[in-house]
């Protein structure tokens, strides 16, 4: 964005300001609505959130205004991290033995390390820009389709799993 759109390293943090905001505020909450929903319906809410701001984010061009077109990609993301996390760790430590919260929460955490630089790796390769030249929106588009693909399926996974164990 810095790069693309001509974006201060300020700009870019006010920018994305509003998508940490919301995960503040959600998080201490989230509480409430697992409650409400349990762990596996509150992943699939969040991973729901993450595909639609994927999507959305392949609308974002140079000349994309900020309210309409990125900002909401950023509210989705805020809501969808604090939802995801907070179910993908409950239902990873639920059943579970006192004395083994720490191992699945452990193995929980190793999953999204490994998870992250594997995507990361795949993301990265597809945004691949020759030597010299400058990364463009249509490069990062190409890398978000991937994320918006493997968003699809871990959605289609949760959705599955959760109405199995309904």
């Amino acid at each position: 964005m810095q790069a693309s759109r001509g974006w201060s390293p300020l700009e870019m943090a006010l920018g994305f300001l509003p998508c940490g905001v919301l995960i503040a505020v959600i998080a201490p909450r989230a509480g409430v609505l697992l409650g409400k929903v349990g762990a596996r319906w509150m992943m699939f809410l969040g991973f729901v959130a993450y595909t639609a701001a994927y999507l959305l984010f392949l609308r974002i061009d140079v000349d994309s205004a900020y309210a309409p077109v990125i900002l909401p990609t950023l509210l989705l993301i805020g809501v969808a991290f604090p939802l995801s996390f907070t179910g993908a760790n409950v239902a990873a430590t639920s059943g579970v033995a006192p004395e083994e919260q720490g191992l699945a929460a452990g193995v929980l955490q190793t999953g999204y390390q490994i998870g992250a630089a594997l995507v990361l790796a795949v993301v990265t390769a597809t945004m691949a820009v020759p030597e010299g030249e400058q990364p463009t929106l249509t490069a990062y588009h190409q890398g978000m389709w991937v994320i918006a693909g493997l968003s699809v399926v871990t959605t289609l996974v949760v959705a599955l799993r959760s109405r199995a164990d309904t």
